[in-house]
Protein backbone atom coordinates (compact mmCIF):
# COMPACT_ATOMS: atom_id res chain seq x y z
CA UNK A 1 0.00 0.00 0.00
CA UNK A 2 1.58 3.39 -1.09
CA UNK A 3 0.68 5.11 1.95
CA UNK A 4 2.36 2.77 4.60
CA UNK A 5 6.34 2.67 4.09
CA UNK A 6 8.44 1.06 6.43
CA UNK A 7 12.72 0.04 7.51
CA UNK A 8 14.10 -2.79 8.98
CA UNK A 9 16.43 -2.24 12.39
CA UNK A 10 17.86 -4.81 13.62
CA UNK A 11 22.27 -4.34 13.85
CA UNK A 12 21.72 -0.67 13.02
CA UNK A 13 18.51 1.80 13.37
CA UNK A 14 17.24 2.44 9.77
CA UNK A 15 17.37 5.72 8.23
CA UNK A 16 14.90 8.38 8.50
CA UNK A 17 13.73 10.24 5.53
CA UNK A 18 9.99 10.72 5.31
CA UNK A 19 7.99 13.69 4.74
CA UNK A 20 5.27 14.94 7.13
CA UNK A 21 1.79 14.87 6.37
CA UNK A 22 -1.92 15.76 7.07
CA UNK A 23 -3.06 14.40 11.08
CA UNK A 24 -6.07 13.29 12.45
CA UNK A 25 -8.85 12.59 9.49
CA UNK A 26 -12.08 10.13 10.24
CA UNK A 27 -12.17 6.67 9.51
CA UNK A 28 -15.69 6.75 8.16
CA UNK A 29 -17.12 3.95 7.04
CA UNK A 30 -14.33 1.47 6.91
CA UNK A 31 -15.14 0.06 10.65
CA UNK A 32 -18.18 -0.88 10.06
CA UNK A 33 -17.07 -3.22 7.50
CA UNK A 34 -15.09 -4.94 10.06
CA UNK A 35 -18.28 -6.74 11.45
CA UNK A 36 -18.74 -10.93 10.50
CA UNK A 37 -14.67 -10.26 9.73
CA UNK A 38 -12.64 -9.91 12.15
CA UNK A 39 -12.42 -12.87 14.99
CA UNK A 40 -12.79 -12.37 18.28
CA UNK A 41 -9.22 -10.85 19.91
CA UNK A 42 -6.70 -13.22 21.49
CA UNK A 43 -6.29 -13.81 24.97
CA UNK A 44 -2.95 -13.38 26.53
CA UNK A 45 -1.16 -16.95 26.30
CA UNK A 46 0.79 -17.67 29.30
CA UNK A 47 3.97 -17.58 30.92
CA UNK A 48 6.10 -14.73 28.39
CA UNK A 49 9.77 -14.44 28.97
CA UNK A 50 11.47 -10.66 28.96
CA UNK A 51 12.95 -9.54 25.69
CA UNK A 52 16.45 -10.70 26.27
CA UNK A 53 15.67 -14.34 27.95
CA UNK A 54 15.50 -15.85 24.22
CA UNK A 55 18.10 -16.11 21.62
CA UNK A 56 15.25 -16.98 19.02
CA UNK A 57 14.67 -14.48 16.03
CA UNK A 58 11.69 -12.51 16.14
CA UNK A 59 10.43 -9.83 13.18
CA UNK A 60 8.07 -7.13 14.94
CA UNK A 61 6.62 -4.73 12.67
CA UNK A 62 5.69 -1.86 14.66
CA UNK A 63 3.70 1.78 13.16
CA UNK A 64 3.71 5.28 14.11
CA UNK A 65 2.44 8.01 12.14
CA UNK A 66 4.07 10.05 9.38
CA UNK A 67 5.52 12.86 11.17
CA UNK A 68 8.74 14.07 11.02
CA UNK A 69 9.91 14.57 14.09
CA UNK A 70 7.65 11.09 15.63
CA UNK A 71 9.69 8.83 12.84
CA UNK A 72 12.96 10.42 14.00
CA UNK A 73 11.94 8.94 17.49
CA UNK A 74 11.08 5.67 16.05
CA UNK A 75 14.23 5.39 14.86
CA UNK A 76 16.13 6.27 18.13
CA UNK A 77 13.45 3.93 19.96
CA UNK A 78 14.12 1.33 17.73
CA UNK A 79 18.10 1.52 17.93
CA UNK A 80 17.72 1.54 21.76
CA UNK A 81 15.17 -1.59 21.62
CA UNK A 82 17.81 -3.62 19.69
CA UNK A 83 20.27 -3.10 22.66
CA UNK A 84 18.12 -4.48 24.59
CA UNK A 85 17.04 -7.31 22.50
CA UNK A 86 19.45 -7.88 20.18
CA UNK A 87 17.51 -11.40 18.86
CA UNK A 88 14.50 -8.93 17.76
CA UNK A 89 14.61 -7.26 14.28
CA UNK A 90 11.98 -4.15 14.10
CA UNK A 91 10.27 -3.43 11.03
CA UNK A 92 9.29 0.29 10.86
CA UNK A 93 6.26 1.26 9.12
CA UNK A 94 5.29 4.14 9.02
CA UNK A 95 1.56 5.72 7.96
CA UNK A 96 -0.64 8.40 7.26
CA UNK A 97 -4.03 7.57 8.50
CA UNK A 98 -5.71 4.60 10.42
CA UNK A 99 -7.50 3.11 7.26
CA UNK A 100 -3.65 2.43 5.89
CA UNK A 101 -3.64 0.18 9.20
CA UNK A 102 -7.56 -1.39 9.02
CA UNK A 103 -6.97 -2.33 5.51
CA UNK A 104 -4.10 -4.48 5.81
CA UNK A 105 -5.31 -6.42 8.82
CA UNK A 106 -8.71 -6.93 7.22
CA UNK A 107 -6.24 -9.13 4.65
CA UNK A 108 -4.50 -10.72 7.63
CA UNK A 109 -1.48 -9.09 6.98
CA UNK A 110 -0.29 -5.30 8.28
CA UNK A 111 1.78 -4.17 11.19
CA UNK A 112 2.00 -6.25 14.79
CA UNK A 113 1.78 -2.89 17.54
CA UNK A 114 0.68 0.52 15.99
CA UNK A 115 0.14 4.00 17.21
CA UNK A 116 -3.96 4.12 17.32
CA UNK A 117 -6.54 6.75 18.14
CA UNK A 118 -9.71 8.43 17.80
CA UNK A 119 -12.95 7.39 17.03
CA UNK A 120 -11.72 5.14 14.69
CA UNK A 121 -9.62 3.25 17.41
CA UNK A 122 -12.64 3.06 19.79
CA UNK A 123 -14.34 1.32 16.24
CA UNK A 124 -11.84 -1.41 15.39
CA UNK A 125 -11.87 -2.74 19.11
CA UNK A 126 -15.31 -3.12 19.16
CA UNK A 127 -15.07 -5.41 16.35
CA UNK A 128 -12.27 -7.50 17.99
CA UNK A 129 -8.66 -6.23 15.71
CA UNK A 130 -6.63 -5.88 19.09
CA UNK A 131 -5.47 -8.18 21.82
CA UNK A 132 -7.13 -8.11 24.93
CA UNK A 133 -4.09 -7.22 27.14
CA UNK A 134 -5.91 -7.91 30.91
CA UNK A 135 -3.79 -11.26 31.61
CA UNK A 136 -0.17 -9.21 30.52
CA UNK A 137 -0.78 -6.35 32.53
CA UNK A 138 -2.02 -9.03 35.63
CA UNK A 139 1.31 -11.05 35.09
CA UNK A 140 3.90 -8.02 35.12
CA UNK A 141 1.99 -5.18 36.69
CA UNK A 142 4.96 -3.89 38.25
CA UNK A 143 6.24 -3.07 34.52
CA UNK A 144 2.62 -1.52 33.99
CA UNK A 145 1.69 1.72 36.09
CA UNK A 146 -1.88 1.40 35.85
CA UNK A 147 -2.19 4.18 38.98
CA UNK A 148 -0.01 6.66 37.39
CA UNK A 149 -1.82 6.48 33.54
CA UNK A 150 -3.77 9.87 32.79
CA UNK A 151 -7.47 7.82 34.11
CA UNK A 152 -9.91 9.06 31.25
CA UNK A 153 -7.59 7.92 28.54
CA UNK A 154 -6.43 4.38 30.37
CA UNK A 155 -10.53 4.30 30.46
CA UNK A 156 -10.72 4.93 27.11
CA UNK A 157 -8.85 2.12 25.95
CA UNK A 158 -11.03 -0.42 27.33
CA UNK A 159 -14.61 -1.48 26.01
CA UNK A 160 -17.10 -3.14 28.49
CA UNK A 161 -17.33 -7.27 28.27
CA UNK A 162 -13.77 -7.31 26.56
CA UNK A 163 -11.47 -5.62 28.84
CA UNK A 164 -8.26 -3.47 28.10
CA UNK A 165 -7.20 -3.51 24.03
CA UNK A 166 -4.69 -1.07 24.33
CA UNK A 167 -1.91 1.31 26.83
CA UNK A 168 -1.40 4.97 26.16
CA UNK A 169 1.11 6.12 24.00
CA UNK A 170 0.94 10.10 25.12
CA UNK A 171 -1.31 12.86 25.64
CA UNK A 172 -1.87 15.26 23.45
CA UNK A 173 -3.02 18.43 25.63
CA UNK A 174 -4.53 21.39 23.40
CA UNK A 175 -3.32 25.06 24.14
CA UNK A 176 -3.71 28.19 22.85
CA UNK A 177 -0.77 29.29 20.11
CA UNK A 178 -0.48 32.90 19.85
CA UNK A 179 1.65 35.00 17.79
CA UNK A 180 3.30 37.46 20.41
CA UNK A 181 4.81 40.09 18.26
CA UNK A 182 1.48 40.51 16.42
CA UNK A 183 -0.08 41.39 20.34
CA UNK A 184 2.40 43.77 20.81
CA UNK A 185 1.85 45.63 17.23
CA UNK A 186 -1.48 45.93 18.22
CA UNK A 187 -0.99 47.02 21.62
CA UNK A 188 -2.88 44.01 23.21
CA UNK A 189 -2.23 42.02 26.22
CA UNK A 190 -1.22 38.91 25.69
CA UNK A 191 -2.97 35.47 26.98
CA UNK A 192 -3.22 34.42 30.27
CA UNK A 193 -4.38 31.70 32.38
CA UNK A 194 -6.91 34.84 33.55
CA UNK A 195 -8.51 34.85 30.17
CA UNK A 196 -12.24 34.09 29.19
CA UNK A 197 -14.26 33.86 26.50
CA UNK A 198 -15.00 37.36 27.03
CA UNK A 199 -11.32 38.64 26.54
CA UNK A 200 -10.74 35.76 23.93
CA UNK A 201 -13.08 37.46 21.67
CA UNK A 202 -12.28 41.03 22.54
CA UNK A 203 -8.61 40.48 21.44
CA UNK A 204 -9.80 38.54 18.16
CA UNK A 205 -11.83 41.87 16.99
CA UNK A 206 -8.85 44.03 18.05
CA UNK A 207 -5.88 41.88 16.49
CA UNK A 208 -8.12 40.82 13.19
CA UNK A 209 -7.46 43.15 9.73
CA UNK A 210 -9.89 41.32 7.14
CA UNK A 211 -8.48 43.80 4.61
CA UNK A 212 -5.06 43.09 5.13
CA UNK A 213 -6.30 38.93 5.64
CA UNK A 214 -4.99 39.06 9.25
CA UNK A 215 -7.53 36.61 11.36
CA UNK A 216 -7.93 37.09 15.31
CA UNK A 217 -8.12 33.10 15.79
CA UNK A 218 -8.94 30.20 13.05
CA UNK A 219 -12.00 27.81 13.30
CA UNK A 220 -11.32 24.24 12.90
CA UNK A 221 -13.90 21.81 12.82
CA UNK A 222 -17.17 20.37 14.53
CA UNK A 223 -14.36 18.98 16.96
CA UNK A 224 -13.43 22.38 18.26
CA UNK A 225 -17.33 22.79 18.63
CA UNK A 226 -16.83 20.03 21.69
CA UNK A 227 -14.34 21.57 23.51
CA UNK A 228 -16.58 24.93 23.55
CA UNK A 229 -19.57 22.77 24.89
CA UNK A 230 -17.57 21.70 27.54
CA UNK A 231 -16.36 24.62 28.38
CA UNK A 232 -19.80 25.95 29.00
CA UNK A 233 -21.12 22.93 31.37
CA UNK A 234 -22.38 21.04 28.47
CA UNK A 235 -22.08 17.69 26.78
CA UNK A 236 -21.84 16.59 23.28
CA UNK A 237 -23.05 12.92 24.00
CA UNK A 238 -25.38 11.67 26.93
CA UNK A 239 -23.23 10.77 29.38
CA UNK A 240 -25.38 7.77 30.22
CA UNK A 241 -26.12 6.62 26.90
CA UNK A 242 -23.40 7.15 24.00
CA UNK A 243 -26.46 6.55 21.65
CA UNK A 244 -28.15 10.22 22.53
CA UNK A 245 -27.08 13.53 21.36
CA UNK A 246 -26.51 16.22 24.04
CA UNK A 247 -25.40 18.87 22.36
CA UNK A 248 -28.43 20.54 21.61
CA UNK A 249 -29.44 21.50 25.00
CA UNK A 250 -29.10 24.94 26.22
CA UNK A 251 -25.17 24.78 26.91
CA UNK A 252 -24.51 22.94 23.63
CA UNK A 253 -26.63 25.76 21.59
CA UNK A 254 -25.28 28.85 23.71
CA UNK A 255 -21.68 27.39 22.77
CA UNK A 256 -22.33 26.76 19.26
CA UNK A 257 -24.18 30.63 18.74
CA UNK A 258 -20.67 32.16 20.42
CA UNK A 259 -18.60 30.17 17.47
CA UNK A 260 -20.85 31.45 15.09
CA UNK A 261 -20.53 35.49 16.22
CA UNK A 262 -16.84 35.16 16.47
CA UNK A 263 -17.42 34.10 12.48
CA UNK A 264 -20.71 36.31 11.17
CA UNK A 265 -21.32 39.25 13.68
CA UNK A 266 -17.23 40.06 14.67
CA UNK A 267 -15.96 38.96 11.62
CA UNK A 268 -12.58 38.29 13.04
CA UNK A 269 -12.03 34.38 12.48
CA UNK A 270 -11.13 31.99 9.72
CA UNK A 271 -12.09 28.90 8.42
CA UNK A 272 -9.42 26.54 8.12
CA UNK A 273 -9.49 27.47 4.30
CA UNK A 274 -7.68 30.55 4.86
CA UNK A 275 -4.72 28.55 5.23
CA UNK A 276 -4.75 27.21 2.12
CA UNK A 277 -6.07 30.44 -0.08
CA UNK A 278 -3.48 32.38 2.01
CA UNK A 279 -0.40 30.09 0.34
CA UNK A 280 0.35 28.91 3.61
CA UNK A 281 1.76 25.27 4.26
CA UNK A 282 0.02 25.03 7.77
CA UNK A 283 -1.51 26.83 10.21
CA UNK A 284 1.77 27.28 12.20
CA UNK A 285 3.05 29.04 8.89
CA UNK A 286 0.35 31.06 8.95
CA UNK A 287 0.73 31.82 12.57
CA UNK A 288 4.45 32.52 12.76
CA UNK A 289 4.29 35.27 9.58
CA UNK A 290 2.16 37.29 11.29
CA UNK A 291 -1.21 36.42 9.11
CA UNK A 292 -2.86 34.84 12.16
CA UNK A 293 -3.29 35.73 15.84
CA UNK A 294 -4.48 32.92 17.61
CA UNK A 295 -5.29 28.89 17.03
CA UNK A 296 -6.00 26.40 19.59
CA UNK A 297 -5.20 23.58 17.41
CA UNK A 298 -1.86 23.34 18.89
CA UNK A 299 -0.99 20.32 21.06
CA UNK A 300 2.35 19.00 22.54
CA UNK A 301 2.79 16.38 19.59
CA UNK A 302 2.84 19.66 17.56
CA UNK A 303 5.49 21.41 19.37
CA UNK A 304 8.51 19.41 17.64
CA UNK A 305 6.99 20.13 14.40
CA UNK A 306 5.97 23.90 15.21
CA UNK A 307 9.83 24.47 16.27
CA UNK A 308 11.68 22.85 13.16
CA UNK A 309 9.55 23.71 10.70
CA UNK A 310 9.34 27.53 11.03
CA UNK A 311 12.81 27.92 12.64
CA UNK A 312 13.32 31.66 11.76
CA UNK A 313 10.20 32.61 14.06
CA UNK A 314 10.61 30.70 16.93
CA UNK A 315 10.48 34.42 19.09
CA UNK A 316 7.10 35.39 17.98
CA UNK A 317 5.14 32.83 19.14
CA UNK A 318 4.17 31.55 22.70
CA UNK A 319 1.56 29.42 24.34
CA UNK A 320 -1.29 29.82 27.13
CA UNK A 321 -4.21 27.66 28.67
CA UNK A 322 -7.19 27.42 26.93
CA UNK A 323 -9.24 30.39 27.48
CA UNK A 324 -12.05 29.34 30.37
CA UNK A 325 -15.71 29.69 29.72
CA UNK A 326 -18.40 28.86 32.75
CA UNK A 327 -15.65 26.43 33.70
CA UNK A 328 -12.11 25.34 32.44
CA UNK A 329 -11.60 22.80 29.97
CA UNK A 330 -8.86 21.39 27.95
CA UNK A 331 -9.33 18.92 25.17
CA UNK A 332 -7.03 16.16 24.96
CA UNK A 333 -6.00 13.13 22.80
CA UNK A 334 -6.69 9.35 23.88
CA UNK A 335 -3.46 8.18 21.86
CA UNK A 336 -2.68 4.65 22.37
CA UNK A 337 -0.52 1.68 21.51
CA UNK A 338 -2.23 -1.47 20.36
CA UNK A 339 -1.33 -5.03 19.26
CA UNK A 340 -3.32 -6.41 16.22
CA UNK A 341 -4.54 -9.63 17.11
CA UNK A 342 -3.47 -11.48 13.85
CA UNK A 343 0.43 -10.52 15.36
CA UNK A 344 2.71 -13.64 15.47
CA UNK A 345 4.99 -13.53 18.24
CA UNK A 346 2.53 -12.15 20.77
CA UNK A 347 4.96 -12.53 23.49
CA UNK A 348 7.32 -11.25 22.18
CA UNK A 349 5.28 -7.92 20.81
CA UNK A 350 4.01 -7.52 24.51
CA UNK A 351 7.30 -7.44 25.51
CA UNK A 352 7.98 -4.80 23.37
CA UNK A 353 4.88 -2.89 24.37
CA UNK A 354 6.61 -3.15 27.79
CA UNK A 355 9.33 -1.39 26.25
CA UNK A 356 7.16 1.50 25.13
CA UNK A 357 5.58 2.30 28.59
CA UNK A 358 9.18 2.76 29.76
CA UNK A 359 11.00 6.11 31.04
CA UNK A 360 13.36 5.57 28.29
CA UNK A 361 11.04 5.34 25.36
CA UNK A 362 9.33 8.48 26.62
CA UNK A 363 11.53 10.60 26.90
CA UNK A 364 12.66 9.84 23.50
CA UNK A 365 8.91 10.73 22.82
CA UNK A 366 9.78 14.43 24.50
CA UNK A 367 13.51 14.59 22.74
CA UNK A 368 12.47 14.45 19.46
CA UNK A 369 9.27 15.05 18.85
CA UNK A 370 8.20 16.95 22.19
CA UNK A 371 5.39 14.34 23.05
CA UNK A 372 3.79 14.49 26.44
CA UNK A 373 3.82 11.14 28.50
CA UNK A 374 0.72 9.88 29.72
CA UNK A 375 1.53 9.99 32.96
CA UNK A 376 0.76 12.49 35.57
CA UNK A 377 4.03 11.61 37.85
CA UNK A 378 6.08 12.39 34.77
CA UNK A 379 4.73 15.81 34.30
CA UNK A 380 7.46 18.32 35.28
CA UNK A 381 9.87 15.82 34.95
CA UNK A 382 8.52 16.42 31.08
CA UNK A 383 9.00 20.33 31.01
CA UNK A 384 12.73 19.74 32.15
CA UNK A 385 13.17 16.91 29.32
CA UNK A 386 11.39 19.19 26.50
CA UNK A 387 13.45 21.99 27.62
CA UNK A 388 16.42 20.51 27.07
CA UNK A 389 16.00 18.78 24.03
CA UNK A 390 14.67 21.38 22.70
CA UNK A 391 15.94 24.75 23.89
CA UNK A 392 14.25 26.72 21.49
CA UNK A 393 11.22 26.55 24.01
CA UNK A 394 13.27 26.74 27.20
CA UNK A 395 11.59 30.11 27.48
CA UNK A 396 8.15 29.58 26.28
CA UNK A 397 5.00 28.96 28.39
CA UNK A 398 4.70 24.83 28.09
CA UNK A 399 3.88 24.76 31.63
CA UNK A 400 0.29 25.59 29.58
CA UNK A 401 0.59 21.76 28.41
CA UNK A 402 0.71 19.85 31.82
CA UNK A 403 -1.40 22.23 33.67
CA UNK A 404 -4.56 20.73 32.54
CA UNK A 405 -3.20 17.15 33.50
CA UNK A 406 -2.25 18.42 36.94
CA UNK A 407 -5.28 20.16 37.69
CA UNK A 408 -7.75 17.36 35.71
CA UNK A 409 -9.77 19.75 33.49
CA UNK A 410 -8.25 18.14 30.41
CA UNK A 411 -11.34 16.43 28.42
CA UNK A 412 -11.18 13.69 25.18
CA UNK A 413 -13.81 14.50 22.50
CA UNK A 414 -16.74 12.68 22.81
CA UNK A 415 -17.73 9.92 20.80
CA UNK A 416 -21.07 8.29 19.89
CA UNK A 417 -21.67 4.46 19.68
CA UNK A 418 -21.83 5.14 15.84
CA UNK A 419 -19.58 7.72 15.64
CA UNK A 420 -18.84 8.41 12.20
CA UNK A 421 -22.72 8.36 11.26
CA UNK A 422 -23.36 10.86 14.05
CA UNK A 423 -20.65 13.43 12.99
CA UNK A 424 -21.78 13.43 9.64
CA UNK A 425 -25.22 14.48 10.32
CA UNK A 426 -23.58 17.27 12.59
CA UNK A 427 -21.41 17.96 9.92
CA UNK A 428 -24.17 19.07 7.80
CA UNK A 429 -25.54 21.38 10.61
CA UNK A 430 -22.25 22.98 10.54
CA UNK A 431 -22.13 24.10 7.34
CA UNK A 432 -25.31 24.84 7.22
CA UNK A 433 -25.58 26.88 10.80
CA UNK A 434 -21.42 28.10 10.43
CA UNK A 435 -19.97 27.88 7.25
CA UNK A 436 -22.83 29.42 5.62
CA UNK A 437 -24.70 30.74 7.29
CA UNK A 438 -27.95 29.85 5.82
CA UNK A 439 -29.51 28.57 8.70
CA UNK A 440 -30.53 29.69 12.11
CA UNK A 441 -27.92 27.99 15.20
CA UNK A 442 -30.84 26.90 17.26
CA UNK A 443 -32.69 24.90 14.56
CA UNK A 444 -30.08 23.24 12.65
CA UNK A 445 -28.27 21.44 15.51
CA UNK A 446 -31.84 20.56 17.09
CA UNK A 447 -32.76 19.32 13.77
CA UNK A 448 -29.31 17.46 13.95
CA UNK A 449 -29.53 16.01 17.31
CA UNK A 450 -33.29 14.11 16.26
CA UNK A 451 -31.31 13.21 13.13
CA UNK A 452 -28.30 11.66 15.54
CA UNK A 453 -30.92 9.70 17.96
CA UNK A 454 -32.37 8.48 14.98
CA UNK A 455 -29.67 7.07 13.44
CA UNK A 456 -27.65 5.16 16.59
CA UNK A 457 -31.19 2.56 16.43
Amino acid sequence: MSALGSRAVSGAAGAAGFGGAGRRHVLGGLAAGLGGVVAAACAAPEGAGGPGQSAKPVKISWAIWNGPTLLEAQTAGADLYRQKAPNVTLELVNFNDTPDLVTPWLANTGPHIAMNYGSQMIDTARQGMYTILDPYIKRDAKAIPVDDYIQFQLKAQQIQGMGQFGLPMYVAVYALLYNKTLFQKKGVVVPDDTWDWSKYAEASLKLADRDQSVYGALLFGTKFAGTKIFQNNGDVVNPSDDRKAAFAQPPGLEALQWIHDRMWKDRSWAFAGAIKDGGFKDRFAMLATGKLAMTEEMASWAIGDVVKGNPDQVNDWDIAPLPKGKQRTSRASIDAWTIWKGAPEQDAVWEFMKFLQTGDWLDIQTQKAGYQPPRVSLQDHYLDVLKKAIPQVANKNVAALTHPVKNKYARPDAIFRKDGDAWKIVGEAWDAAITRNEQGVPPAFSDAARRVDAAMG
